[in-house]
């Protein structure tokens, strides 16, 4: 068998280690990664370097374990890395038959095939269900927050602080949607009185007399024009 490479990716833009791998001499030049790697490739570019060249795969897994550790690229530390595990893992040299082949083929054309709308609710009641029953299980729950509380605890001090803000900017927007609310539900109870008076005046003038409505549209007149001449005299 051939040498066994681990490499490092760096952000090109400021030089940050966000990706460890480990792999032939093929899979050192082929870039593409999973969906976070891309995804950081494309906004801050990528420089590759090979810190390791050896043999023994176990020398390359454990190498790989070491600098995931090190340079804290496991995705979920929210570090800004791209690795999905802690390293270690993979199939180097391994050839699939015909019949796996087909198998992977299969399945990604079912997956990229387009979802009826109620193939599409029944995973999403599936996904739902799932989510529901993890969250149901207190063993589960006491994990992810301890899990949470340390990686809070690894976080430097101008994160913590960022997120401090980023916290109270937050609260500031839900406070000012909830005054924006609270101003149309006033707006909307001040336009159903209106309605309410004027669904009033027209049925008081439905039940007037003749003389009644003259009376009525006279004093009326005369109260505009009280308004205008008082207008006039304050300008």
């Amino acid at each position: 068998m051939g040498k066994f490479y681990v490499y490092v990716d760096y952000k090109l833009d400021d030089n940050k280690p966000f990706y460890v791998g480990k792999g032939s001499i093929d899979r050192v030049q082929d870039l593409k990664r999973n969906n976070i790697h891309q995804s950081i490739s494309e906004r801050h570019g990528i420089k590759r370097r090979i810190v390791l060249e050896t043999d023994s795969e176990l020398e390359a897994f454990t190498k790989e374990i070491k600098l995931i550790a090190e340079l804290k690229t496991r995705a979920h530390l929210n570090f800004g890395g791209a690795n999905l595990t802690d390293g270690g893992d993979g199939t180097s040299g391994y050839i699939c038959s015909e019949d796996t082949k087909e198998k992977i083929r299969s399945a990604k054309r079912i997956r990229e095939n387009y979802r009826s709308q109620e193939e599409k609710a029944a995973i999403l009641k599936k996904i739902s269900e799932t989510l529901k029953d993890i969250w149901n299980d207190d063993e589960r729950r006491k994990h992810n927050a301890i899990r949470c509380k340390e990686a809070y605890e690894n976080i430097s001090a101008e994160k913590k602080e960022l997120m401090a803000i980023k916290g109270l900017a937050t609260k500031k927007k839900n406070e000012e949607d909830a005054d924006e609310e609270k101003i149309e539900q006033l707006k909307k109870k001040k336009e159903e009185m209106r309605e309410k008076c004027r669904n009033a005046r027209r049925r008081t003038l439905a039940d007037m007399t003749k003389e009644d409505k003259i009376k009525f549209s006279e004093s009326v007149r005369q109260g505009m024009a009280r308004r205008r001449e008082k207008k006039r005299s304050s300008d």
